[in-house]
């Protein structure tokens, strides 16, 4: 069976991704898809000693790694535009929202979640947006949320990602009219690393340049 076409086929060479989350899950298999097919990779994370080992060993470059600080993400946006002199893409990942009934959820974990986690992906986006405006050239903008969005009953990570969704959609609507595009990415339970990197990044390229406000989801059982 065709594997598809090779991560340099997605049209990314020079440019600046801006990847905001941790250094696990898929995070890895992301930057080195991005990495990859041609584009410089920031990497901000809660870690940035493991997110400078991270991008130490990805392909091409130069690529750049730093702290990230929850409660300043338009500093992120600014480091990445620093480093690379633009920014085309960011990829926005899931905090982690917990297992607990939203009628059980304390303020506390409201507070932490909603007003932390939530308004500081917002608050990326809208930074990243303003950024990607001022290039006059477009961007990509991927929101990557777990399933629980797409279900009821499931507590402050449901309000998170559906949130998130949300998000996505309104942002496509706004910044669609300076070319710039926003998506969501759902990865689902059975969705590999691999699987969610190769999706986040065709929504991060050019081939998904008439794609806007769409939510992909990953999760369906692997071929192979």
């Amino acid at each position: 069976m065709n594997s598809g076409p090779s991560p340099a086929a997605l049209g990314l060479s020079g440019r600046v991704a801006l990847v905001v989350g941790s250094t696990n899950g898929l995070v890895p298999e992301l930057c080195a898809v991005l990495a990859a097919a041609g584009a410089r990779v920031v990497l901000a994370a809660g870690d940035g000693a493991a997110a400078r080992a991270l991008v130490a060993g990805l392909p091409g470059g130069p690529h750049a790694a730093r702290s990230h600080d929850i409660g300043a993400p338009e500093a992120a946006v600014a480091a990445a535009v620093a480093f690379g002199g633009r920014l085309d893409i960011l990829v926005t990942l899931a905090g982690e929202g917990g297992e607990t009934g939203l009628a059980q959820a304390s303020d506390a974990a409201w507070d932490a979640v909603i007003g932390g986690s939530l308004r500081g992906r917002y608050m990326l986006c809208r930074a990243a947006g303003e950024a990607m405006k001022a290039m006059g050239d477009g961007g990509r903008i991927v929101v990557v949320a777990g399933d629980a969005g797409m279900a009821s009953a499931r507590g402050l990570a449901g309000v998170e990602d559906g949130g998130a969704l949300t998000m996505a959609r309104s942002f496509a609507r706004d910044l669609g009219p300076h070319g710039i595009g926003a998506n969501a990415l759902v990865a689902g339970p059975g969705a590999r690393a691999i699987d969610g990197a190769r999706a986040a990044v065709f929504l991060a390229s050019p081939w998904a340049s008439y794609v806007a406000g769409h939510a992909l989801v990953v999760g369906g059982a692997p071929m192979r």
